[in-house]
């Protein structure tokens, strides 16, 4: 009887200790998955994160689920990226919690254009965006419990490190390419800060949906061929024909870009490393010349 009592004791202890690490964590939201990823990174054991739109969810369309509302009401904080783009939809989670603080952490960003000439929100394509926004993320949370700043403080640092190793990767890829072959075709108006941080020349051919109209193939092909594009990037499970056609008519690597995944690291590496390899196919096509040495001059 006793162990049972003893056993019984340990196991019950062990959850309340558990709900009390539970309840002394900050909740927080925020609107899209990459954001969740820093937060989380900077954050670590003194947060719990709350992502408001799923996975694979086109924010143009987004409308709360009643899921999402009930994990908004648990929040302490929420983080808005500054854009716009949640104005919205937060009016009705805020329904649900009228008292939540709402902090903005797009400190330090100069918007650009997008879809409708609204702020283009896409800020993690390009990780020097993301930089500023990880280093506003952790002067949030350092105020929220100043206690732990050094906490978040050694996290930030060893959160920086990765993405300044990614955003090396992408500007030594770069600079491997010749100017004439920065060029790239995106499906939707997305990568304007990655294109103007990484000196890329962006051309959009808007397509709806993941299965592209003739038309549409038909206008990358001739942009393609006329600009001498090497990348087209598209969303995952892009109509598989239309990806043919772009490798066959005009030579280009395709990049299939999860706009909206939790590790938006992933991105950027996959991007440099077909950066790489189109940088390589170019050096065989265009060898060095071998011109004669200069002849040395007579003593």
């Amino acid at each position: 009887r006793f162990s049972l009592a003893l056993k019984l004791a340990v196991v019950m202890s062990i959850v309340f200790a558990g709900s009390v690490v539970a309840r002394d964590k900050i909740v927080i939201a925020v609107s899209f998955a990459p954001y969740a990823n820093m937060v989380q990174a900077i954050g670590g054991d003194e947060v719990e994160v709350v992502t408001l739109l799923p996975p694979g969810t086109d924010m143009r369309y987004y409308k709360p689920h009643p899921k999402e509302i009930k994990d908004f009401s648990l929040a302490d904080v929420y983080l808005t990226d500054g854009s716009g783009v949640d104005r919205a939809w937060l009016p009705r989670f805020k329904q649900v919690k009228q008292t939540i603080k709402i902090v903005d952490i797009s400190e330090g960003i100069v918007w650009l254009a997008g879809e409708g000439n609204e702020p283009n929100p896409y800020l993690w394509l390009s990780p020097k965006q993301m930089a500023k926004i990880s280093t506003n993320i952790r002067v949030v949370l350092s105020k929220l419990r100043p206690e732990r700043d050094s906490y978040f403080v050694a996290k930030h640092v060893f959160f920086l490190r990765k993405l300044n190793q990614v955003d090396d990767e992408l500007e030594a890829a770069v600079r491997r390419l010749p100017k004439d072959a920065r060029t790239f075709i995106a499906t939707r108006p997305l990568f304007t800060y990655l294109a103007q941080d990484y000196d890329l020349q962006p051309q959009v051919v808007e397509v709806s949906g993941k299965v592209a109209k003739s038309k549409d193939v038909k206008k990358i092909v001739e942009l393609g061929r006329k600009t001498g594009a090497k990348m087209v990037f598209v969303p995952p499970q892009f109509d598989k024909l239309a990806v043919e056609s772009f490798k066959r008519d005009f030579g280009a690597k395709v990049v299939e870009v999860n706009f909206l995944t939790y590790d938006f690291l992933d991105n950027a590496k996959s991007m440099a490393n077909v950066i790489n390899e189109i940088a390589a196919a170019l050096r065989k096509d265009r060898p060095t010349l071998n011109l004669p040495k200069p002849k040395q001059l007579k003593k």
